[in-house]
């Protein structure tokens, strides 16, 4: 074999080897399903599985599934679930002393359980939803929200771990819960910096464990104060009035809010910026700018391409299922 031989056969071996590491990071952590009618406990457990991370719903372990996905990144996986399931999907981190608290966790998450059978609370729930219509906004991609930076403005209340989680809850769109007995004092406060380096930083000092989920629940949703499920204002007290009623008591100026719009996708952002624009209008003021809008056919093309890519991820038969809803309440509204 002469030398130039052995140099092209080198060549074309390290090309081999360069194109198979290639495809293999390339498609490394993509998830691919194709399911028809399956289960969703099947479902959602394959998809948790490929992507390293627990899936879990509240949704009947029977409930039918149709979704196919192919090589698609966690974002795309998390937000044609929730369409295709017709779920509200949420990133949860559940914190506990141990592992079997933290599997009571993801069952008391599963059934949105916050009271124990004595009607003490078991569970710690750290939500803290946006405004109305930007929490519609935000919520119209999910996404995977490990990756947001915590960087609050104002230091959490004390170094207790409720206080540091209500921190972490009020400026990322992630949502926490941990056993209500088990409240430990952390030596420090955890540094700045990714949601999820900042919360093993917080279950490392509190000697506990941690665990990540997507939680996907589905309608009807129990949000009502007291009850099971996770409360609307998650205890912080900032949100109050009602946007679709047109009150003006958000404080869209509040430092998690601007915090947590700085992380949403450019769509919310805009969503956002109308919102502060409309809330410093009169009632008349407020019908008029809306009646523009959807005169406005810029704003009307982006809402239909919006309606497409969610219908694109949308099974044939809860497409037909919605549209049947609609003439149902068309009908019901109709004049006899």
């Amino acid at each position: 074999m002469t030398t130039q031989l052995k140099w092209l056969l080198g060549v074309l071996g390290i090309l081999f080897v360069a194109n198979i590491i290639y495809y293999f990071v390339n498609d490394w952590g993509k998830i691919t399903v194709n399911f028809k009618d399956a289960p969703a406990s099947k479902v959602f457990a394959e998809i948790g599985r490929q992507a390293g991370v627990p899936f879990i719903t509240n949704l009947d372990p029977d409930t039918k599934v149709t979704i196919r996905l192919t090589k698609a990144t966690l974002d795309e996986a998390v937000d044609t679930l929730a369409v295709s399931t017709e779920t509200r999907g949420s990133l949860f981190y559940i914190l506990a002393p141990n592992k079997q608290e933290l599997a009571n966790g993801t069952a008391a998450l599963m059934e949105g359980r916050r009271r124990g059978e004595d009607g003490n609370s078991d569970w710690q729930w750290h939500s803290h939803p946006l405004p109305g219509m930007l929490q519609m906004a935000a919520d119209d991609v999910m996404r995977d929200y490990s990756k947001e930076i915590w960087q609050p403005t104002e230091a959490p209340a004390s170094n207790e771990l409720n206080n540091v989680l209500e921190s972490f809850s009020l400026y990322t769109n992630c949502s926490f819960i941990n056993p209500t007995n088990w409240n430990p004092a952390l030596n420090k406060i955890p540094a700045n910096g990714r949601i999820q380096s900042a919360v093993k930083q917080a279950a490392s000092l509190a000697g506990g464990k941690m665990e990540k989920v997507f939680y996907f629940r589905g309608r009807p949703r129990n949000f009502a104060q007291n009850q099971d499920g996770p409360p609307r204002d998650g205890g912080g007290g900032e949100r109050q009035g009602n946007w679709q009623r047109g009150d003006n008591q958000f404080n869209l100026d509040a430092s998690w809010i601007q915090a947590r719009v700085k992380q949403l996708p450019p769509d919310a952002r805009q969503a956002f910026t109308l919102m502060q624009e409309i809330q410093k209008l009169t009632p008349e003021q407020r019908r008029a700018r809306f009646e523009q809008m959807m005169n406005d056919p810029v704003f009307l093309d982006r809402m239909e391409e919006r309606q497409l890519d969610r219908d694109s991820k949308t099974p044939a038969d809860k497409r037909a299922a919605r549209y049947g809803r609609y003439l149902s309440n068309k009908a019901s509204a109709s004049p006899h």
